[in-house]
């Protein structure tokens, strides 16, 4: 199926079967080997709607058959990421952000009310992971060329030029009149942390408005929001939730273990697939923006909570964080649940932490 002319690039396929797909994203968040995909078993049955956007593919899948305006809310779903992508975009220069780094420096810029409250999250979240996660790090990915896909050692002068530049405790906002300016010149917002889970919460309220109850949408496999149950005509009764996959962090093709998503969403960050080797050593594209440096103790962080932009977020503040401030922080905060995937003790082996994850729906493939 096609959509009609006024929706611009936009091409949705529709199919009985969902297959297993690996996408990539190099809107700042490219998706990990810990990317999500869906059970070969339990997917069988669902109607498929794709579209590129975010230099990825976006997905909703529904039980088959049961929502007869399922095109009709696929296709405005879609549009509605085009437009958040339109205004979010560090790659085009009329895009809101685009406009704010360019501008906030010299005057209060205004700002959209969506895209305000995102900012707002986003500074929450900073403060919440002592700025693990900080949406004003973009100067720091574009010193280590990660930003270009060109990845080159900074000097250390380069790294605390930008680090100059970095903190969200530099924005101010005022609420009354939702506008930003930034304190320091040079700073520039990149909400590749953040921005695919806030379209995805957005395309979920959405598609749930249009009468859908039984979902998922994920972005790149890497952020998805699961809603009511997969029907699948082997499931009697219904079975709840829909059952997700987690890769392998190291090995292509090979599931980790299965997450069964009831009414949630989740997001997971990690290196595998961006970043570059200098005199042996791998330099991941994840940097944490308090040193200025990538990091390399984690192969991948998985988040579970009610939002997606939260999610999103909190994944890449907790690949960042060492595994004792991701428990802190899990045990102040009872609705996040994580899985951390590390470096075991000899090459090749995974170690798995799980914090407020013992009533989830796990099974693991590996020990």
């Amino acid at each position: 199926m096609k959509p009609s002319s006024n929706s611009n690039r936009r091409d949705i396929i529709t199919a009985g079967f969902a297959s297993e797909t690996e996408s990539q994203d190099d809107h700042g968040r490219v998706p990990s080997p810990a990317s999500f995909s869906a059970s070969d078993r339990q997917f069988s049955h669902v109607e498929q709607y794709t579209a590129n956007a975010m230099a990825c593919q976006f997905e909703l899948l529904l039980n088959l058959h049961e929502y007869k305006n399922a095109s009709d809310v696929a296709l405005k779903s879609f549009a509605l990421i085009d437009a958040f992508e339109d205004q979010m975009s560090i790659y085009r220069d009329h895009s809101e952000i685009s406009q704010i780094n360019r501008n906030a420096f010299h005057e209060f810029v205004a700002v959209e009310s969506r895209l305000y409250g995102l900012l707002e999250l986003a500074i929450g979240i900073c403060k919440a992971t002592g700025g693990a996660f900080d949406i004003t790090s973009g100067t720091l990915s574009e010193t280590w060329g990660f930003s270009r896909r060109q990845g080159s050692i900074p000097t250390d002068a380069e790294i605390q030029n930008a680090l100059e530049m970095t903190g969200s405790n530099w924005i101010q906002l005022q609420t009354v009149n939702q506008s930003i300016r930034f304190a320091r010149q040079g700073m520039k917002l990149n909400p590749g942390g953040i921005g695919k889970g806030f379209a995805v919460d957005h395309a979920v309220a959405l598609i749930i408005e249009n009468g859908i109850d039984n979902f998922v949408v994920h972005a790149g496999q890497s952020s998805v929001v699961a809603r009511g149950e997969c029907r699948s005509r082997n499931s009697h009764p219904a079975s709840l939730g829909w059952k997700i996959g987690l890769s392998h962090p190291t090995t292509p093709g090979r599931r980790l273990a299965e997450i069964c998503l009831v009414n949630t969403a989740l997001g997971t960050s990690g290196t595998q697939r961006q970043g570059f080797y200098h005199r042996g050593k791998r330099y991941g594209h994840i940097i944490d923006p308090r040193t200025g440096y990538p990091v390399d103790h984690c192969l991948s962080a998985t988040v579970i909570c009610p939002s997606a932009a939260r999610a999103d977020a909190l994944a890449t503040a907790f690949f960042v964080m060492t595994p004792d401030q991701v428990r802190d922080f899990c045990d102040r905060h009872s609705d996040v649940s994580t899985i951390l995937l590390l470096p075991g003790n000899t090459d090749g082996e995974i170690r798995i932490e799980s914090f407020n994850a013992d009533e989830l729906a796990i099974e693991y493939f590996i020990k």
